[in-house]
């Protein structure tokens, strides 16, 4: 394929490939499979091979990332630049986003990641954390579920704390869909909220491309007995914030993206859940209400 589109989020992008790059080729297991989609793109990327690499001088703010890993960024005018570097600040891939945000170029700076640069989900999930918060969405690190009564649940925790847990208990159960184990967006369409499954699962594999009305949001905590606790706009508020993916480069991006948590908590109760891995804790979620405290 030269061409590829994808829907994620209720969003419609495509990568479109330069002429020195060699086709798509997607593996049947690949996690975009799913999200192939035939419409109208949104947002077009032109992929692109790059040998030399690009300057980045005084007009680059430099973030660290983790050991050995940095992004720096830039914004002139409506296009802003992100380039992903590894060891010794070498640039990975960058990508360039203008008119507003409905067009891109990725650039590629190694002959083997332009082979396979959607085996690299770092590449979307960047372009996604600028992108949503656009379109009043954001990514948080989370799992997702539609319940056996139709609505929808989101579980936010660092990992460890029992997203895959929970989905795998809730595979079982009639009529519940799960929607990720490990990335779900969120977003604010006409005024009501949604979750959107990802195909940036976790250890369980769970990914799907439905989305669905989120009614409400769980903390996660192990525990020895299962118990919640509702949590106030302003402890809401925090929590997911240090749960989420954020756009931290961009004084813009994260001005909509606060403005999202701060709406996205006045309207959905937000509990700090604590649980043991057994079938009992959905009893508990599934009996919950609950109102928003404020």
């Amino acid at each position: 394929m030269r061409k590829i589109k994808l829907e994620i989020g209720g969003i419609v992008f495509s990568f479109a490939l330069d002429k020195n790059i060699k086709n798509i080729e997607l593996p049947p297991n690949n996690v975009y499979k799913n999200f192939l989609i035939d419409k109208d793109e949104e947002i077009s990327i032109i992929v692109k091979y790059e040998k030399s690499y690009p300057l980045l001088g005084d007009n680059y703010s430099n973030f660290c990332l983790g050991e050995g890993v940095s992004l720096y960024y830039s914004k002139i005018e409506d296009k802003i630049s992100l380039v992903y570097c590894v060891a010794r600040n070498r640039p990975y891939f960058a990508l360039d986003l203008y008119d507003k945000l409905k067009k891109g170029i990725l650039k590629l700076y190694s002959i083997s990641l332009s082979y396979s640069f959607l085996n690299f989900p770092i590449i979307t999930q960047l372009l996604f954390i600028s992108l949503l918060s656009y379109k009043n969405g954001i990514l948080l690190h989370s799992a997702g579920i539609i319940d056996r009564k139709g609505k929808g649940i989101v579980f936010a925790g660092n990992s460890g704390t029992g997203k895959t847990t929970l989905c795998q208990l809730y595979r079982d159960i009639n009529n519940s869909i799960i929607l990720n184990d490990d990335r779900i967006i969120i977003r604010c369409i006409e005024d009501r909220f949604y979750l959107f499954g990802t195909p940036w699962s976790g250890s369980g594999n769970f990914s799907s491309t439905l989305s669905f009305p989120l009614h409400k949001i769980f903390l996660l905590n192990h525990g020895e007995n299962n118990t919640f606790i509702p949590l106030s706009g302003r402890e809401a508020f925090v929590s997911l914030m240090n749960l989420s993916f954020l756009p931290f480069y961009d004084y813009a991006c994260m001005k909509e993206v606060i403005d999202f948590f701060g709406k996205l908590v006045r309207e959905i109760p937000t509990l700090k859940l604590s649980f043991k891995p057994d079938k009992d804790v959905l009893e508990l979620i599934d009996n919950y209400e609950g109102v928003v405290v404020g």
